[in-house]
């Protein structure tokens, strides 16, 4: 029973089909065809459900599948889904999950997808169904419908069934292909119906009312023709006004209608030159005027209270028009209103072009720095205010400006007392008959003070430029003349002036560069000969430069002649250095050969003083204790000018190494200074110390700064006379500290000249110049005859620095006068 059930289904959704498919080729509605693919793939699946055994585990999933796509369909038929988009979407996304289901592969892997897809698709369709429920009225037929459906889907879910309620669900299909059918017939068939009908109605209501107007025509006939005969009297007027290119008359009758049969109006308004019917006053407005409100209502005013109004328009071309409205009257009847419309374009954007104009120059006038007057024969008539130090209606002031002939610069003094310095022009015109004057006055009292500041300027860098002790000249590079040389290329030449220069000799060797360059100049050396005939050697170079769009060349001319001595002088010196290193490399080789023979002797020495240790002390004045401490003293002598020596080529060989760190200069030289005079000096001799500051900071290596304090202490206290003293002084000047050894009586100036043996004391003092020198300080020695030594030592100090290394002299008493007699015990 069932399956003829289902063939009936089947047939009615053909139907449905038929009529979508007959409206798509009529209307072509999108909606159409989406219902029909829908539609379609419902018959396919109850087709393949109908053909199959619905105990078959695929064709019960094509069965649900089937029956949740009637529901989506109903629903979406049953409400109106423009306004809400999301829902169309999800209609669309069960579709094609249904296809998917439809088109999947029979695998137990997809199985468990595809109950997933049917249990979504459940659960849209319910909640489509609810949002219809809210959004619409109740309809029982859709919604039992619909209720059913989903408690037999449900119960089918849950029992995993498909053969109990078989004729429950044939028969709800049979019944929803019947909803669907009258839906879709009600939906395209009788609503065109319906459209039919109600166009046919209101046809019938037009010709009811074309009748009604026929009849009115008929009634207004014989006004009709009184209104002709009164507007042919009028008609040569109206012709001549109307013929204006630049004016037309509008004839508006009651109905809002344009009534002209002239040409000024198409005229006028071109695109409405091929129009062979009545003008819709409305479209004419909304096609052509941008302020149609303010032309409606003067229509409505002259209408109603029968005035006469005039406005100015303006059209959506552009165009500007002044119209005139008037009431239009047939005996006492009103049968429209007569409205002259002018083209007032060009005279209105000349207003307003003059008025732009206007305010253009006014603020041209006023930005203008200057004072701008206009004055007549007697008076200032304009004045635009710029200077206000300036009274210009004063009588002094005044007649200068009124005076046509002044003109140029004027001194004027101000009520404040200050004097102004002012330039000015005029320019003579003709305004309606009279006579006036355009007066620009400038003040050019800072241009003045400016000028005086140039040329003071001039003279001051020409006065630097002089100074140069190089010779400047600029010459035009076209016509090689000379236009400027400053006293130093003048003197090189021996030359008084510019017009007795003769360049030719210095032009042929500069090699000139541009002054793009950035490389600088370059030189040349060569030598000419001045005015007065005798050689000068030059340095000179060149650079081209522009000014004013001229090419100038500026030349440097260097007198070198003394440079060029001072560089002979300096050869002369290397080569003295040269031979002055062979030599010490010379002493090199043979200190190192003179130590091993020294090494051997001493070692002999002090085993010939063990040996007789106990003779030496019982007889000290033996002739083998002399020897020994001659040997002894010798062979100090011999090392100390050995090491001397050595220290001195380090330096010059540059091979010296400095620990340099930052120092307190005035504890290292108390300390070394207390050390010396307790273990160097005598009775008769001291050291005193004194500083200006207790904290001096310098950038020293310890180990050679007490080199040098030693070498000049015991320079100072070998050549000291008995019962004098050193002082040793501590003082601070502009960043410098400064150290002065000095014995101003007791200096033996002839034991120093006469002492031929001091040659390990000379190598030691050059030793510290050096290292001086290596510090970055100075080292100022200067003697006389009358008893007189000063040793100045001078190095950078570093006031800011705060955090300093402290060291302390170490030496005990044997090692301090070791090292003395190796310098001073010749």
């Amino acid at each position: 029973m069932y399956k003829y059930i289902n063939l009936l289904t089947v047939a009615i959704f053909l139907m449905s089909v038929y009529v979508l498919h007959a409206n798509c080729k009529v209307s072509k509605f999108k909606k159409s065809v989406i219902s029909t693919l829908v539609i379609s793939t419902i018959i396919i699946l109850k087709t393949i459900c109908i053909l199959g055994d619905i105990s078959n585990s695929n064709l019960l999933i094509l069965n649900y599948i089937y029956k949740i796509m009637i529901i989506s369909f109903v629903t979406q038929l049953n409400f109106k889904l423009k306004q809400i988009k999301h829902i169309n979407i999800l209609f669309n996304i069960n579709y094609f999950l249904g296809i998917y289901c439809l088109l999947a592969p029979s695998d137990k892997h997809i199985y468990l997808y595809i109950t997933i897809i049917i249990s979504y698709m459940l659960m849209t369709s319910l909640y489509l169904f609810s949002i219809s429920l809210y959004t619409k009225k109740f309809k029982p037929k859709y919604t039992i419908i619909q209720v059913l459906y989903f408690i037999y889907l449900f119960i089918n879910l849950i029992l995993k069934t498909g053969n109990e309620f078989i004729y429950i669900g044939e028969s709800l299909d049979f019944v929803s292909s019947i909803y669907i059918f009258l839906k879709v017939s009600r939906t395209h068939i009788k609503d065109i119906n319906f459209k039919e009908k109600d166009i046919l109605s209101k046809l019938n209501r037009t010709n009811i009312f074309i009748k009604l107007c026929y009849e009115k025509l008929n009634y207004n006939k014989n006004t009709t023709k009184k209104i002709e005969e009164s507007l042919k009297k009028k008609q040569t007027i109206l012709e001549l006004i109307l013929n204006q290119s630049n004016r037309c008359i509008l004839l508006i009758d009651n109905d809002g209608y344009i009534l002209n049969e002239d040409d000024s109006f198409s005229k006028m308004w071109n695109e409405y030159s091929d129009c062979k019917y009545k003008i819709n006053l409305k479209k004419f407005l909304n096609k052509s005027i941008k302020n149609k409100e303010s032309f409606i209502e003067n229509l409505e005013a002259v209408r109603e209270y029968g005035v006469e109004l005039s406005e100015e328009i303006e059209g959506k071309d552009g165009r500007f028009f002044e119209c005139s409205y008037a009431p239009f009257n047939l005996g006492n009847e009103r049968i429209g209103i007569i409205c002259a419309i002018t083209d007032i374009t060009y005279k209105k954007k000349s207003k307003i072009q003059i008025k732009e104009n206007n305010i253009k120059y006014k603020k041209i006038v006023d930005n203008i720095p200057h004072s701008i007057l206009v004055a007549n024969d007697s008076e200032i008539i304009y004045n635009n205010g710029k200077n206000q130090d300036i009274d210009f209606n004063k009588n002094d002031i005044k007649n200068i400006i009124i005076e046509k002939a002044a003109n140029g610069e004027l001194h004027y003094n101000c009520q404040n007392g200050m004097e102004l310095c002012l330039n000015i022009d005029r320019v003579e015109f003709s305004e309606i008959g009279e006579n006036k004057s355009l007066v620009v006055i400038r003040d050019i009292t800072d241009y003045k003070k400016i000028l005086r500041d140039i040329d003071y300027s001039k003279k001051k860098y020409e006065a630097l430029v002089n100074i140069i002790p190089e010779g400047i000249y600029i010459l035009n590079f076209e016509n090689k003349l000379l236009t400027y040389a400053n006293s130093t290329f003048l003197d090189i030449l021996g030359s008084k002036d510019i017009e007795d220069v003769r360049l030719d000799n210095i032009n042929e060797e500069v090699t000139i560069t541009s002054g793009n360059t950035n490389g600088g100049i370059k030189f040349k050396r060569t030598t000419i000969k001045n005015k007065y005939g005798n050689d000068v050697d030059i340095e000179s170079g060149g650079m081209l430069i522009d000014i004013n769009k001229k090419l100038k060349m500026v030349g440097i001319v260097r007198d070198i002649t003394e440079q060029l001595k001072m560089e002979a002088i300096e050869r002369e010196i290397e080569i003295k250095e040269r031979e002055n290193k062979i030599k010490t490399e010379f002493f090199v080789n043979m200190s190192h050969e003179l130590k091993t023979p020294l090494n051997v002797i001493y070692s002999s020495n002090q085993l010939l003083e063990s040996v007789f240790r106990y003779k030496i002390l019982k007889n000290p004045q033996d002739s083998l204790s002399e020897t020994i401490q001659i040997v002894k003293k010798h062979l100090k002598i011999s090392m100390g000018l050995i090491d001397s020596i050595m220290d001195l080529v380090k330096l010059e060989s540059d091979f010296h190494y400095t620990d340099k760190d930052y120092y307190n200069i005035v504890n290292i030289s108390e300390d070394l200074v207390t050390e010396f005079n307790r273990c160097i000096c005598t009775k008769d001799r001291n050291i005193v110390f004194d500083t200006d500051e207790e904290e001096k900071i310098v950038n020293i290596d310890p180990n050679d700064f007490e080199s040098v304090i030693f070498t000049f202490l015991s320079m100072t206290m070998r050549y000291s006379l008995p019962n004098s003293i050193i002082y040793f002084n501590l003082e601070s000047k502009a960043n410098k500290s400064i150290i002065t050894i000095s014995n101003e009586n007791g200096f033996d100036y002839d034991k120093y000249i006469s002492d031929n043996e001091r040659k390990i004391l000379d190598i030691r003092v050059t030793v510290a110049k050096l290292i001086i020198d290596l510090h970055g300080g100075n080292i100022k020695i200067e003697m006389k005859e009358e008893k007189y030594l000063e040793i100045i030592i001078i190095v950078d100090s570093y006031e800011k620095i705060r955090n300093y290394k402290n060291i302390s002299i170490n030496k005990n008493d044997n090692s301090i006068y070791d090292e003395y007699t190796k310098i001073c015990s010749f």
